[in-house]
């Protein structure tokens, strides 16, 4: 089990090793999710695999954001991480939006994808959490 109150290197590996295992997760996820709606067609596919790595993008954002906050002094953390929290949902959004605008994509496929991708990495993360504590 970690402790929480180690030090900055014990806390960062741990972020690391969660990381991994989430991406592993999350990898595997996206192929098996792809393959299912090639059954759907091409486009379908694509959609699905494009919001996938959307939110694969931003689950390596967010994990850059908390690691790099932990290593800042603690009366920089909470400006440091809110401002780089909202301005990855800003641009997150943005994508989404001139995907879906633009036409370049299905909308609903995108958005599963992008669904698909968190719920792999929350179960990742909290499989991995229990592992860890017990």
């Amino acid at each position: 089990m970690t402790d929480v109150t180690g030090n900055e290197g014990d806390r960062k590996k741990a972020v690391r090793g969660a990381l991994a295992r989430a991406l592993a997760a999350n990898a595997a996820a996206l192929v098996a999710g792809t393959s299912v709606a090639l059954l759907k067609g091409g486009p379908v596919a694509v959609a699905y695999a494009v919001g996938f790595a959307l939110g694969a993008v931003n689950l390596l954002w967010l994990f850059r954001i908390v690691t790099r906050g932990m290593g800042l002094p603690p009366e920089k953390v909470s400006r440091f991480v809110t401002v780089r929290y909202y301005l990855r949902f800003a641009v997150t959004a943005f994508v989404f939006f001139a995907l879906i605008t633009r036409e370049v994509v299905e909308p609903a496929p995108l958005l599963v994808g992008l669904t698909a991708s968190v719920a792999v990495t929350m179960a990742a993360l909290i499989f991995a959490a229990r592992k860890e504590a017990q």
